[in-house]
């Protein structure tokens, strides 16, 4: 299957399937979930998207631009907490409102993965970064501007940092 050979992100040390959509094994429901989390070492675990970048940026040949992508830290934690996705993402925000200094350290794991992962994804090559915050609206947008938010702002930071340009979608 397609998506047998499709990893898009770092899985942090856990198990990741596609079942057509993400799938974490274990999911992250504690501190201690959390605290066992690893920042991968991005080049090192997924070697092959910097690859495909490489290859795609010589394929190209200049014609058109290459985007690299990923998800915004508050919708990567979303996963990790559910486990796969949700029409409520009822763990997630029992995180967030119940334990939210343990929804900030896990926020903040995800967001120096995805900083790590993107800008590796520059220096391969890409020449924009999309990041995508698909369930940016599970909240208000008071709580948007705590839990997303100020993530949101170090992950663009740090890539536009690398000289290109960023697209947020949420």
């Amino acid at each position: 299957l397609f998506s047998d050979i499709l990893v898009p992100a770092p899985a942090m040390g856990l198990n990741l399937d596609f079942n057509p959509g993400p799938v974490v094994d274990p999911a992250v429901r504690s501190a201690g979930d959390v605290l066992r989390l690893v920042v991968p070492e991005v080049e090192e675990e997924v070697p092959f998207v910097y690859e495909t970048i490489r290859i795609l940026r010589r394929e190209l040949q200049g014609r058109v631009p290459l985007i690299g992508f990923a998800a915004a830290p508050f919708t990567l934690a979303a996963y990790l907490v559910e486990g796969e996705g949700s029409r409520t993402f009822g763990h997630w925000k029992r995180m967030l409102y119940a334990a939210p200094e343990v929804a900030h350290l896990l926020l903040d794991k995800t967001t120096q993965t995805t900083i790590r992962y993107l800008v590796a994804q520059v220096r391969a090559g890409a020449q924009a970064i999309q990041l995508f915050d698909t369930w940016a609206g599970l909240v208000s947008a008071d709580d948007y501007a705590v839990f997303s938010l100020p993530y949101v702002k170090r992950v663009l930071d740090a890539v536009r940092a690398e000289g290109v340009p960023t697209i947020y979608f949420a």
